[in-house]
């Protein structure tokens, strides 16, 4: 549903904003936008989402509420946006504000992203200051839930806020042409959070670039290695060796149910075309959505034929099933009929 826009719009104007606008770039974006239009003002975020108050040209402010809804930047969703009159106070430019707390709690807390092209061009460029810098992010891409300690999204609230900005990522996020204005998890080699290979104990083995390597060798001996990302933990064993999965399902308490498989690219997912337990992700919307060189590989479950489709679309199919099914009145659901009981059964009862 596309919000209202105000029909008389004065020289001076409030805006409410709300919907999923924190963690997305939303108040670089309203920024850039004002800038654009020569307006003054100030966007900031509260707990029900966010506030931006213009002042400047009458039909700017309406070119402003248009180009607000018609550009708004992927994943960013405007549910609702209410128009206030507003007294000018004659402020010289426009400006990002400090947070506020509304009343009650109502913004959309933003999920995590996926890296962008252009961060992951940074981390595989050898002239560039954050080659190999597996934290990289910008506002378009990088951790939001699994960092954030409260709303609404700033520096200060999230697990970020005890890494100190060097001079060139505070520059980066004070400058409005740059991709990483304001963007709050911002960091580098030099200021930033830093890799560690550390044993059961939690000693420290090995700490910054020499953790990959380490953590390859411990691979390729046949350990056991937890690698703590976004939203928890992966437990990592190679998939050619028989004794460790063995330990690993042996220690997961599962033994029989698939593990998921990392490959480097679809083309070693995919395999000879003679392997009948590779399946085909081209028609999955899941995997449309990624990127060309991403891969994601679905082996398929034993005794499940390659023809059904992709795994990932065959969850997809069946949370949808359950979702339509608590949706009808019970007298329509379907339920599982239980088996009769054998004669031989209802003489012992008897």
């Amino acid at each position: 549903m596309t919000p209202p826009i105000a029909n008389s719009v004065p020289d001076a104007l409030r805006l409410k904003v709300s919907g999923q606008i924190q963690g997305v770039g939303f108040r670089p974006f309203v920024a850039r936008l004002a800038f654009e239009l020569k307006l003054a003002g100030e966007v900031r975020n509260d707990t029900a989402g966010a506030i931006i108050e213009l002042e400047g040209n009458e039909h700017n402010i309406a070119v402003f509420q248009r180009r607000l809804i018609d550009e708004l930047p992927e994943p960013a969703t405007i549910n609702e946006m209410v128009a206030e009159r507003l007294s000018a106070r004659n402020r010289p430019s426009f400006t990002i504000a400090g947070s506020t707390a509304a009343s009650e709690m109502a913004a959309m807390i933003p999920r995590d992203s996926r890296l962008c092209a252009d961060c992951l061009q940074e981390i595989f460029n050898p002239a560039d200051r954050r080659h190999g810098y597996p934290f990289t992010n910008c506002t378009a891409c990088g951790p939001r839930y699994s960092i954030i300690e409260r709303m609404p999204y700033d520096r200060q609230s999230i697990s970020m806020k005890m890494f100190v900005p060097c001079a060139v990522c505070q520059g980066e996020y004070s400058t409005a042409l740059n991709r990483r204005f304001h963007a709050q998890p911002n960091a580098c080699p030099s200021c930033g959070p830093q890799l560690s290979l550390v044993d059961c104990f939690g000693q420290t083995i090995e700490h910054a670039d020499r953790v990959i390597p380490a953590a390859v060798n411990l691979l390729r001996e046949g350990c056991i290695l937890a690698l703590k990302g976004l939203g928890g933990f992966q437990l990592l064993v190679r998939a050619d060796d028989t004794s460790a999965v063995a330990r690993l399902r042996q220690r997961k308490r599962r033994p029989r149910k698939p593990l998921a498989v990392m490959v480097r690219s679809l083309q070693v997912a995919g395999g000879p075309q003679s392997h009948r337990n590779r399946w085909d992700c081209s028609g999955c919307e899941y995997h449309r959505a990624l990127p060309a060189d991403y891969a994601v590989a679905c082996p398929a479950p034993r005794g499940v034929r390659q023809a059904t489709g992709c795994y990932q679309r065959q969850q997809l199919r069946r949370a949808d099933h359950h979702e339509r099914r608590r949706s009808l009145p019970r007298a329509f659901r379907c339920r599982r009929r239980r088996p009769r009981p054998q004669p031989a059964d209802r003489a012992s009862r008897g």
